[in-house]
């Protein structure tokens, strides 16, 4: 998310998380756009991330300061090391890992110590945000115990797939460019979709 009216828009909907990317390389790099005060008046029952890749832990925190985030997501090539910085910081993490056949979930393991969720999305290009899926039965693959969300091409077509997913760590689903109108710009009536399917799904 980076726009002021479409932030505003989506925390009308039952959602338990919005994100903000703080890399300069991504098309939705949030730079000088963010209004502090747009943040401060969300629902409390939503949490903001921030979302960084390979950024150097003294400039994280300068960054994240003024804003008040609820969890950090790193989505680069950050160490155990990195998240254990971070952790000592009072900052909760999610650590996005990008997935393909050969990707080996026993390489998750180190970071279980300091993270509240991992994130697996699909290996593509870009650090993220590729709008492709990869193969769901590989998470049958991951048997750690810290719960996960599901990221990489999900959008109103496949939403209802990634539900029937019943993995016991399996706890919710990121959902990025399938819902997009231009880059940082979602959809309302996208996210609503599913909104109400994911809904719909739990009861």
């Amino acid at each position: 998310m980076k726009y002021d009216e479409n932030i505003r828009q989506l925390a009308q909907l039952d959602v338990d998380m919005l994100g903000f990317i703080f890399y300069p390389r991504s098309s939705r790099f949030v730079d000088n756009e963010l209004n502090i005060q747009v943040l401060d008046d969300l629902p409390k029952q939503i949490e903001k991330v921030a979302v960084f890749v390979d950024e150097p832990t003294t400039e994280l925190l300068s960054t994240i300061k003024p804003y008040g985030f609820d969890y950090i997501q790193l989505h680069g090539n950050e160490s155990p090391a990195d998240c254990e910085a971070l952790q000592r910081n009072n900052i909760k993490i999610i650590k996005a890992f990008s997935v393909d056949a050969d990707f080996d979930f026993s390489t998750t393991a180190p970071y279980e110590a300091y993270c509240e969720y991992f994130l697996f999305d699909t290996k593509g290009l870009e650090k993220g945000g590729n709008g492709l899926t990869f193969n769901w039965r590989l998470l049958d693959n991951y048997r750690l115990t810290t719960p996960f969300f599901l990221s990489g091409g999900i959008g109103v077509e496949n939403i209802e797939e990634a539900l029937h997913i019943k993995h016991p760590q399996f706890s919710g689903v990121d959902i990025n460019s399938k819902i997009e109108l231009a880059p940082a710009l979602k959809s309302f009536e996208h996210a609503n979709y599913i909104v109400k399917q994911i809904n719909q799904n739990t009861k």
